[in-house]
């Protein structure tokens, strides 16, 4: 424990990472990770495969961690001079959280392209939800006026980019399994070398409040507003006199504060866009043994990885052949595809592999830029592979197009995510390390920051904003291209509006409020 200290860690390395060790919170409003942000690793001690190197240093760099160190005790003081009391009112404070929220800082050792991936992924899933929430959402209410003529857009090319729009959250995924992976190996390693039972139980108590507290309060007060409050958000003919997903919340909201919504009653959920998190929480739950054997061997962590991987493949494909579905099939097959395939973690965990996977390649291999003839053959193989899985949907859905085997449709629907899990790998992968070029300074733009943080509360109330457009209309929509476009416009920007009111109302707050609860 001393050495660590004299080497630049702390105390408090024994436990899990929050927002007080890391450089920036980039995962500050999202679940879709929603784990922490970059880890900062010490620019006095680098530590690899077990083996400490300095960096070279002037006397006054050597200097500086102890002046960090009397630095952050004359913060701790001014903390405990200002009482508890004090601190959780200033938790509500909005001057200090709009602060937090709209903060554009970033560390030389942050993963700044998770910003732009993780907004460009949740404007994906506005646009596809801007086509169903509102729409055709509630099968009995007619909102829409040419839904007969509007069915021929799918035929489209260029609309497969739509279709495609579930890869966003496999994209979400992949970026959750790497960053708690890469954040929590070095912090598991210290356990399984010096164990300690307190320590350890400490840190799995930590582990595991720490994630709950972080995502659970907003959640919460979103599902009781949407669930007692929605029908009196709007009126109008269009307005329906029951909104399924809103009254099931009256029945069913324990699931979700369970996160087995994706389990239990599926056919009543509650925010059926919620799936996801319940996903999320429970990957984020069985890492922890995986992490274990990470700090234990990377080999055999990385075998069980794979395994598991190549696990939720096989479930995914023999689901997928047994119902045969797609997101055209959903509002007729009776839910066997999205009760048994798309929203069970058996069938969507792969794409997490491959994130931890990355995590682990990103921990052991130092931050250095690929030889251009590597980097250019990882951009060709990626984007190549990417754009056939988005596109490829056009052999079937085109006019007078294939109607693709049950076997291939399994293929398709096991092997699709993970390999658009290890497309969008490669993007932080070479961006990380140098080789992202104009790519990485568009997704890294300090502009996207904000954006990020707010992707949580902003995935949460999307629907939400889409159902009370539309059902507050005078007139049935006429889809068309202008109509969509200024539609996803209109619900990305109001989206935001609302969930940075949301945010710095009841994310931020809670988020200090742990600190206090832990003491920290």
């Amino acid at each position: 424990m001393i050495q660590d200290i004299l080497r630049g860690g702390s105390i408090r390395d024994v436990l899990p990472l929050s927002s007080e060790d890391t450089v920036n919170d980039v995962c500050y409003g999202d679940a879709m990770d929603f784990v922490d942000s970059m880890v900062e690793i010490s620019p006095w001690a680098l530590k690899r495969n077990g083996n400490v190197s300095y960096e070279k240093q002037s006397f006054h760099q050597l200097e500086k961690p102890s002046q960090e160190s009397r630095g952050k005790s004359k913060a701790n003081n001014e903390k405990k001079k200002q009482g508890v009391l004090h601190r959780i009112l200033k938790a509500f404070a909005l001057q200090e959280n709009v602060v937090k929220v709209l903060s554009g800082k970033t560390s030389g050792n942050s993963i700044n392209c998770i910003h732009g991936i993780r907004f460009l992924s949740l404007t994906w899933v506005i646009l596809g939800h801007t086509f169903n929430y509102g729409i055709v959402s509630i099968p009995s209410l007619w909102t829409t006026e040419n839904i007969v003529e509007a069915t021929e857009m799918m035929k489209r090319f260029t609309f497969q980019a739509v279709i495609a729009g579930g890869f966003s959250v496999d994209t979400f995924y992949m970026i959750s399994g790497m960053l708690l992976t890469y954040l929590q190996i070095k912090q598991v390693e210290k356990l399984t070398k010096r164990f300690n039972g307190g320590k350890t139980a400490a840190y799995t108590f930590n582990y595991y409040f720490h994630r709950i507290w972080r995502l659970t309060p907003m959640y919460m007060m979103v599902i009781m507003v949407y669930g007692c409050l929605m029908k009196y958000f709007g009126d109008g003919p269009l307005w329906p006199e029951a909104v399924k997903t809103a009254d099931d919340c009256k029945i069913n909201w324990w699931t979700n504060l369970l996160y087995v919504n994706n389990l239990v009653h599926v056919d009543g959920q509650c925010m059926a866009w919620s799936w996801y998190l319940a996903n999320d929480m429970q990957f984020y739950v069985v890492s922890l043994f995986f992490l274990v054997f990470l700090a234990i061997s990377i080999r055999v962590g990385v075998i069980l990885i794979s395994l598991l991987m190549a696990g939720g493949i096989a479930a995914a494909w023999y689901e997928e052949h047994i119902y045969n579905g797609s997101f055209f099939t959903t509002k007729k097959d009776g839910g066997g595809y999205w009760n048994n395939v798309y929203i069970t973690p058996w069938c969507r965990v792969a794409a997490y592999c491959v994130g931890m996977l990355l995590g682990v390649l990103l921990y052991k291999r130092p931050k250095k830029a690929l030889k251009t003839k590597y980097s250019l053959l990882g951009w060709s193989i990626a984007t190549a592979m990417g754009l056939a899985l988005v596109y490829c949907t056009y052999s079937e859905y085109k006019e007078g197009g294939t109607e693709w085997s049950r076997d291939f449709r399994a293929a398709y629907e096991s092997l699709g995510r993970p390999l658009w899990a290890a497309c969008v790998a490669w993007v932080v992968f070479a961006c990380h390390n140098g080789n992202g070029g104009v790519v990485d300074s568009l997704l890294s733009w300090k502009g996207l920051i904000p954006l990020s943080r707010l992707s949580y509360a902003a995935y949460l109330v999307h629907p939400i904003m889409m159902m009370i457009h539309v059902y507050s209309k005078r007139a049935l929509v006429y889809i068309s291209d202008y109509e969509i476009i200024y539609l996803f416009l209109g619900h990305t920007c109001f989206t935001f509006m609302v969930a940075f009111v949301v945010s710095i109302s009841f994310e931020a707050p809670f988020m200090a409020l742990e600190k206090i609860i832990m003491g920290r």
